[in-house]
C-alpha cells in the first residue's frame, strides 16, 4: 500500500498497539485479550504532564487498517510498544510510519532486549524499561529544542533509559519509579473497552479487565528475563489499589479480573489486606492472579477466595528436582504438591505454568 504524508492539527504522539487477535482467531477461546494496559499506563502519564496523546489499537483491526490509519494519523510522533510475538508486526509499522515522515518511539519489552534491532529499523530513540518518567523527559526535551539537527543532541544521550544510537547503549539505566501508587490510572478512554468485554463474553462466557498492582519480580529463576519492570519489586498501596478496582466496576462492569503482577501474593500483610478492603467495600468481585508456590499458604487461601479469587496461576515449570535446582527455583516437588492440595482445599482453581525442553532436561524429567 502506499503511504501519504500526514497533514493537520498534530497529537504531541499516537501509539500503536501492534496487537492483532485475527491473527490468532484459531485460539480465540481459549486467548486472554485484555486493552494494551502498558500504552495506557504511558498515555495517562503523558496526559498528566500536559501533552496531547492518542492511540491506534490493532488488537480488533487488520494490519492494513491500522498501516491505512497512521497514514491518516496527524502527529508529531509515533509511538510503538512490543514484545517477541508482536515484533514482526511493531517493525512492519515502524516502517510504514518512517515513509510517512513520522519520526518513531519504540518501547516494551523487545525493544528493551534488542534495541538496535529497531534503531537499525529506523526508530529514532528506543526506551529501555519502564517509560512513564523517560517519555516525558524526552517529550520535553524535543519541546524545548528550537532548532532541527541531523545529529542526535547530546543532551538526547544523557537522558537516562534512553538509546539513539546502534550500538551505543543508553547513558544510564532509567531509575525505576519508587512509588506506584503515584502513577495516574490507565486511560480507557482511549480504547474500545466495550469490544474487548464483548469479545470475552463471546468466546469465554463471561467479561475481563486487567490489573496492575505491582511490578517486579525479585526471584532469581535462570529462565525469566525482566526487560522492563525488572528485580525491584515495588507494590501499591491497597486501599489505592482497590480505589481503581471499585472505579473500573462502576465503569465498565466486568464479570471478572485477571491481576498481572507477576507474584500477586508475595507480601502476605498487604495481599491479605486488598482481599480485606475488597471484602469490605462489599465489591463482588471474582478474579484470578499469578504466584509462586512458595508465597501461598493456608491463611492467605482463605482470605484471597472468601474475596472473590477463583483461580491462581502458579509458576510450577518442572516436577524434576532436578530441573527445578537447575532453574534455581528454590522449591520442591514435595512443597509443589502440599501447595496444590491446599489450593484444592479452598476451592479455587490451579493453573500451571510448565517450561519442556530446560538446557540438560531428559525425557524421564519430563
Amino acid at each position: 500500500m502506499s503511504a501519504t504524508k500526514h497533514t493537520g492539527q498534530a497529537c504531541d504522539i499516537v501509539f500503536v498497539n501492534p496487537y492483532f487477535v485475527e491473527q490468532e482467531k484459531t485460539a480465540c477461546k481459549d486467548l486472554d485479550v485484555y486493552p494494551p494496559i502498558g500504552i495506557l499506563y504511558l498515555a495517562s502519564a503523558i496526559s498528566d504532564a500536559g501533552f496531547s496523546v492518542g492511540v491506534i489499537d490493532g488488537t480488533f483491526k487488520t494490519p492494513d487498517s491500522v498501516l491505512n490509519e497512521v497514514s491518516r494519523k496527524s502527529a508529531s510522533l509515533i509511538g510503538i510498544t512490543a514484545n517477541i510475538i508482536t515484533r514482526n508486526r511493531a517493525l512492519e509499522i515502524l516502517r510504514h510510519a518512517k515513509s510517512c515522515g513520522f519520526p518513531v518511539l519504540v518501547g516494551g519489552p523487545d525493544p528493551s532486549t534488542v534495541p538496535d534491532l529497531y534503531l537499525e529499523t529506523g526508530a529514532e530513540v528506543v526506551f529501555i524499561g519502564e517509560g512513564e518518567s523517560a517519555i516525558i523527559e524526552y517529550l520535553e526535551w524535543r519541546k524545548n529544542q528550537e532548532t532541527k539537527s541531523k545529529s542526535i543532541d547530546f543532551d538526547l544521550l544523557q537522558i537516562p533509559g534512553i538509546q539513539a544510537i546502534p550500538g551505543k547503549p543508553c547513558a544510564s539505566p532509567r531509575p525505576q519509579i519508587p512509588d506506584l501508587s503515584s502513577l495516574i490510572r490507565p486511560d480507557y478512554s482511549l480504547v474500545d473497552i466495550r469490544s474487548y468485554l464483548d469479545f470475552a463474553t463471546r468466546h469465554k462466557g463471561f467479561s475481563i479487565m486487567p490489573l496492575l498492582s505491582a511490578r517486579g519480580c525479585p526471584f532469581p529463576c535462570t529462565w525469566c528475563a525482566k526487560p522492563v519492570f525488572g528485580s525491584n519489586y515495588r507494590a501499591r498501596e491497597p486501599m489505592e489499589f482497590v480505589d481503581e478496582i471499585e472505579h473500573i466496576v462502576s465503569d465498565y462492569k466486568p464479570d471478572r479480573f485477571r491481576i498481572l503482577d507477576d507474584v500477586f501474593t508475595l507480601e502476605k500483610d498487604r495481599t491479605i489486606g486488598i482481599a480485606r478492603e475488597i471484602r469490605r467495600r462489599n465489591l463482588s468481585i471474582e478474579f484470578e492472579c499469578l504466584s509462586r508456590i512458595d508465597c501461598l499458604d493456608d491463611e492467605m487461601l482463605s482470605e484471597l477466595k472468601a474475596s472473590g479469587c477463583y483461580r491462581i496461576w502458579c509458576g510450577v515449570e518442572s516436577g524434576s528436582e532436578k530441573v527445578l535446582q537447575a532453574m534455581r527455583k528454590n522449591v520442591s516437588v514435595d512443597k509443589i504438591k502440599e501447595v496444590a492440595r491446599l489450593i484444592h482445599k479452598h476451592e479455587i482453581e490451579m493453573a500451571c505454568f510448565f517450561l519442556a525442553g530446560y538446557p540438560g532436561e531428559s525425557r524421564e524429567d519430563i
